[in-house]
């Protein structure tokens, strides 16, 4: 039953994103400005002082802040200065020199949050009548005190369509709301549309804006989704076409004076967790690592409690197709997956309990009557497929608070339920949907599909996902905890970010059931979706300091987002993918975990996801720089990727983070302001 430790090293073929370079020999004459304008950079008086000290110290009133920038008529002084002694200047300095050359090269840039140039190069692969197709790559200049190089770094960041049409054209011919507008290209430049200055605007008929899904849905336009299974190895090869093309001749050389490669991978920054692989145990203790396999011929680890099952439909006219072939799968029709056989669950279908509506409108009033008049049986488990005529991601706010409202009136009777969009699966096999919904199906009634094929220490561990809500115009959190990693959480709940309480609140309720079943708490470990700020973990010691526990508190941060601006590659694998389990450190305590189905043989993988970028935190100084600590932090994260119960296809993403985050997305459309008992134990929103 144990899995074998992971001794396998790791060979040094890895690189990363970013390219060398040394500084130029000499100095650099800089201006000293009163008022800032495009290329010059803002400095206070502090970081000033060493630099213009003669200068200053003549200045009976000096302003608290001055701009340097490139020697103008209107300098107030000027000095030199060498960049290998200012890596501050430095970057600010040769981003802009390389911003310089390259605006001249590229089609469009876009100016990041963080000071940092992204540029977009049409893709000439992609020809469309109604839009253009560009390459997004963001250039970071990193740079340290005290060296005499620095690095560039080069990010991917997939692709965005620019439309033909102006805005001036399609607000008159298609009426466009505008407030599905957000970016637009002028004169070059991605601006947003809403903060345009006048002089801008007055120019609508030089505005294209940038597509967004909502945008698509109105002008009835097919709106790109990336469907790219080789996304790691994608990015390396987009990133060395554009080393090739932009990066790698002498005029940017003069400028940069980049290593003709990508930069290597230190060997000692490359560590591997201890267990790798997929082994899981199903029904019967069976071991397997084909969920599929392992859960159809097996059956779930643990079944639900109830010994009676009940499923039924909700549906209109347009879902009786649909609701035909569902129900063929709940039979034993030849070539129709059996529920049952996969759940290896006694489903009965009660057509009894069928809930035909109509028309769409009617739906939320007419499921709303039906649900508060059934008469439930007190052993039975219910089951509802929801033939939804509108999807989650519909771009009608009203629909969109059907779907989810149809599916809290459900919950409030203690009713598990599944969607199924009409328009999304009309004239689709959805035999290959079954063993997802039967694995989903099981978890929703509480039994466990599947668990780790061996022992894991018991652990308080409590996981935070955001998700900023667009009908309620802010962010909400979903929280989960639970004592091992197996995927038994103890209880979930959703509140709105802003609410202070919710942390401290949640993170007690976990300790306190914690201690019930196992008394000794070893520390805490936090699942989170950002850094907590100084007032944060204040507020999480005192808590710890008022229920007399006096335990390190360890912050693991999963970056979520879809930016991935540092990453790394095995050179000698075919997809480029590093060892599945195998973790780098880049600086301080950041990490790119890799969770792949590379396991070192040398035989092509079905895909190649990006790594998940985690960072440490903790209030005690020193601690997670343990490497054993970040070890057993890693192989955590890896063991909760595992733990999906919704798809075989497991997301790279720990259900730590992934199911509240999931909760944060459906919990505003409720119109409660609490979640219910039912909706706080059980995974009904997966």
């Amino acid at each position: 039953m144990n899995q074998k430790q992971t001794t396998q090293k790791v060979a040094n073929h890895h690189i990363s994103n970013s390219i060398s370079f040394s500084y130029k020999e000499g100095s650099i004459l800089l201006g000293v400005f009163a008022e800032g304008k495009k290329g010059r950079k803002g400095y206070g008086l502090r970081y000033l002082q060493p630099l213009v000290k003669e200068w200053l110290d003549q200045m009976t009133h000096p302003q608290e802040k001055y701009w340097i920038g490139c020697v103008e008529e209107d300098a107030l002084c000027t000095f030199m200065v060498q960049l290998s002694e200012q890596p501050y200047i430095a970057k600010w300095y040769l981003t802009q020199q390389l911003f310089q050359h390259l605006s001249e090269k590229t089609r469009i840039c876009k100016r990041l949050f963080t000071g940092d140039w992204q540029y977009w190069v049409e893709d000439g692969n992609e020809k469309h009548a109604d839009r253009v197709v560009f390459k997004k790559f963001s250039l970071f200049i990193i740079t340290k005190a005290g060296k005499n190089s620095a690095q560039l770094m080069v990010s991917y960041e997939g692709s965005s369509s620019v439309l033909k049409s102006n805005v001036q054209s399609l607000v008159r011919k298609f009426r466009l709301d505008t407030h599905l507008i957000g970016q637009v290209i002028f004169e070059k430049r991605s601006r947003s549309y809403a903060h345009l200055k006048d002089e801008f605007r007055l120019q609508s008929e030089c505005l294209h804006p940038i597509l967004r899904r909502e945008m698509a849905a109105q002008l009835r336009m097919d709106f790109p989704f990336s469907k790219e299974a080789y996304k790691l190895k994608k990015a390396y090869e987009e990133i060395e076409i554009f080393r090739q093309q932009f990066l790698n001749n002498e005029e940017i050389k003069y400028i940069l004076p980049l290593s003709d490669r990508w930069s290597s991978v230190p060997l000692r920054f490359i560590q591997k967790i201890a267990y790798g692989g997929r082994l899981l145990q199903f029904g019967g203790e069976k071991v397997e690592s084909d969920i599929y396999r392992g859960f159809s011929q097996n059956g779930p680890f643990l079944l639900p409690k109830a010994p009676h099952y009940k499923v039924f439909f909700i549906y209109c006219e347009s879902g009786k197709s649909i609701k035909s072939t569902l129900e063929k799968h709940l039979g034993e029709e030849a070539g129709y997956q059996s529920l049952q056989e996969i759940s290896h669950m006694d489903l009965v279908y009660d057509a009894d309990l069928d809930i035909y509506v109509e028309s769409s409108s009617d739906i939320v009033e007419r499921v709303e009557t039906h649900i508060k008049q059934l008469e439930k049986e007190s052993d039975t488990q219910y089951f509802a497929f929801y033939i939804s005529p509108y999807g989650k991601f519909d771009n009608k706010p009203a629909h969109k608070k059907v779907y989810y409202r149809v599916k809290e009136l459900l919950l409030k009777r203690g009713i598990m339920s599944q969607s199924i969009e009409q328009e999304k699966n009309r004239g689709k096999n959805l035999n290959y949907f079954m063993p997802n919904i039967a694995m989903a199906m099981v978890a929703k009634f509480g039994g466990i599909p599947w668990k780790l094929a061996r022992e894991t220490e018991k652990e308080l561990i409590v996981g935070f996902g955001a998700f900023r809500s667009s009908n309620k115009k802010k962010p909400f959190v979903g929280s989960a905890f639970c004592f091992d990693n197996e995927g038994r959480f103890q209880e979930f709940d959703c509140f709105a970010a802003e609410e202070e309480w919710a942390l401290v609140g949640m993170l007690g309720e976990a300790i306190k059931n914690y201690r019930q079943q196992y008394r000794h708490v070893k520390r805490l470990i936090i699942h989170y979706y950002k850094e907590l700020n100084n007032k944060e973990m204040e507020q999480v010691e005192a808590l710890l300091e008022q229920l007399e526990e006096n335990i390190p508190v360890i912050v693991v941060r999963i970056n979520n987002s879809f930016k991935h601006k540092e990453l790394a590659w095995n050179s000698k694998h075919p997809q480029y993918l590093p060892l599945n389990g195998s973790y780098i450190h880049l600086r301080y305590q950041d990490y790119l975990l890799h969770i792949n189905e590379n396991e070192g043989v040398g035989t092509e993988c079905k895909t190649a996801p990006y790594p998940m970028k985690v960072s440490l935190q903790s209030n005690v100084a020193g601690l997670v720089n343990d490497p054993e600590l970040v070890r057993q932090l890693m192989q955590q994260l890896y063991d909760f990727s595992l733990l999906h119960w919704r798809s075989i296809k497991q997301p790279r993403l720990p259900v730590t983070i992934a199911y509240p985050q999931m909760l944060a997305r459906i919990f505003p459309y409720f119109d409660a302001e609490v979640l219910q008992e039912l909706g706080r134990t059980r995974l009904w929103f997966i």
